[in-house]
């Protein structure tokens, strides 16, 4: 399912909070930190390419009035493609990087870097630039290799998980099922090192019919279904599931495959996914509810 089909979500960037010591975020080069921040809500079919475009297209030198210090501001260039390969993500861009001497190359490389493995949902990615690892272009002048943040160790962001707007309430827009709407809902801040595995996860262990006080309905209430792993093949993410799934009627069934679809596609960064349970694909199983 594409990510169009559903609400907004929105983008996770990340700045420097210069010499803070790692009190904000994972420690890399001169002592600074790598910050997370949120967008508005972005409507978007290619999660990293939104993100990346994002980043790219500020050229302020700090972001706002958080004091967060963004490294690509006199940087010059453009995203060309992304290609996911298991836990990997490639982001090619194009055109001029600059850097603002040698605390900068670490900042410029895990500013990149970690945005684009967050919107992606994979734990490593690679940045080349004109064709060249952006390591490559900044190598020999940092003090220090990067600590590896995200990449290798847990972050703290929130997750993006997908409820229903039933027909006739003021969230419905008509999208799915029998008149209903998928909605973007954000939880609290989740440490996590498998974006999509913490996000499935977290869907599957709510049994409330309803959450909180949004009205917004959980057609998954009262399945009993456990996340086993994912695969990737190009733009489309695999999930597999184990268990059990309960349909509450005959609406419920779009209403399960969309929360699982698209909860999946925007922790993976991808515009397809696929949810198997017990190997079999869950359209299948819900045809016969």
């Amino acid at each position: 399912m594409r990510s169009e089909n559903g609400a907004g979500v929105p983008l996770t960037m990340y700045y420097i909070a210069v010499e803070d010591g790692g009190a904000s975020g994972a420690e890399i080069g001169c002592r600074d930190s790598l910050v997370a921040t949120y967008t508005e809500p972005v409507k978007t079919n290619d999660q990293v390419q939104a993100s990346i475009e994002h980043l790219l297209a500020d050229g302020d030198r700090l972001h706002g009035s958080s004091g967060l210090y963004n490294a690509l501001h006199e940087s010059a260039l453009t995203f060309e493609r992304a290609r996911i390969d298991g836990d990997t993500v490639t982001v090619h861009l194009s055109g001029e990087l600059k850097s603002g001497g040698s605390c900068d190359d670490p900042r410029v490389e895990w500013q990149l870097r970690q945005t684009a493995a967050t919107a992606a949902g994979v734990g490593e990615a690679i940045i080349l630039v004109n064709g060249i690892r952006i390591e490559d272009y900044l190598s020999g002048r940092g003090p220090a290799a990067p600590k590896a943040p995200a990449a290798q160790a847990a972050i703290t962001v929130p997750l993006t998980i997908y409820y229903i707007g039933l027909a006739g309430e003021e969230t419905s827009g008509g999208g799915i099922g029998c008149g209903d709407s998928l909605i973007a809902t954000l939880t609290q801040p989740v440490t996590f090192t498998d974006q999509l595995g913490a996000s499935i996860t977290h869907l599957l262990a709510n049994k409330q019919e309803f959450l909180g006080e949004s009205g917004l309905y959980n057609a998954l209430n009262s399945s009993a279904l456990s996340y086993q792993g994912s695969s990737y093949d190009g733009e489309t993410v695999i999930v597999k599931l184990s268990g059990s799934v309960t349909v509450g009627g005959t609406c419920d069934g779009p209403r399960i495959e969309a929360q699982l679809e698209q909860t999946a596609a925007t922790a993976a960064g991808v515009a397809e996914a696929v949810v198997l349970v017990n190997g079999i694909p869950i359209e299948k199983l819900l045809d016969v509810k």
